[in-house]
Parts: C-alpha cells; sequence; structure tokens
C-alpha cells in the first residue's frame, strides 16, 4: 500500500539540462559597479543567443554579441548612479537553453 505525504516530487533527467553556462558582471546586487567596462556576460557550453540590458526606466542599452556567441557587452559607456537589469539566454549544441539574470547600480 502506498502512503500520501502531502510532498511533490519531480524527475529532471539530466539530458534536460542545458550544457551552457552563463556568467554575467557585475555580480546581482553590485553597487558602485564601474560606467566603464564593468558590464561582461560570457558563456561556455554554448552561445548566447539574446542579451537585454535595460535601465531604471525599461530603456534597452545596445551592445555587442562576441565572435560565435560567445560573450557581449553594451556598446558604450553606462551612465553614473543608474540601476540597471540584464537577463541572458544561450543555448547549448542540442538546443536547451540557459539563463541568467542580474540587477546592478552603476558608481555616482
Amino acid at each position: 500500500m502506498l502512503e500520501a505525504t502531502g510532498e511533490a516530487t519531480a524527475a529532471v533527467s539530466t539530458e534536460d539540462v542545458s550544457e551552457a553556462r552563463i556568467s554575467v558582471l557585475p555580480k546581482n546586487g553590485a553597487t558602485k559597479v564601474s560606467i566603464d567596462n564593468a558590464t561582461k556576460i560570457r558563456v561556455r557550453g554554448g552561445k548566447l543567443t539574446e542579451v537585454l540590458l535595460t535601465d531604471a526606466a525599461g530603456e534597452r542599452i545596445k551592445g555587442t554579441m562576441g565572435a560565435e556567441g560567445s560573450s557581449w557587452r553594451p556598446d558604450g559607456q553606462l551612465e553614473r548612479a543608474t540601476s540597471y537589469k540584464i537577463s541572458a539566454t544561450a543555448e547549448d549544441a542540442n538546443g536547451r537553453k540557459a539563463y541568467a539574470s542580474s540587477s546592478f547600480t552603476t558608481a555616482s
């Protein structure tokens, strides 16, 4: 006889997990971040398919994808004393997606 425990479990196959590993700099919650070259997104085991960097007003900050989608960085200097949000999506060779995000504030 089976006993109900009230706990839910879900099996996750390792086949469902993306091999893409995204790193986002600056780390989530960082403050006093440099406005020059401190924002970098990189991926190993896959390629970036989308990166969105927005300021506090929701305005998208333009950036450039590196060779073969291995990295991304903003095209220009960020604004001082401004909050930003980054979200990144990558895909591995099998089409499995990985996601990462971060929020940070630049130095005054």
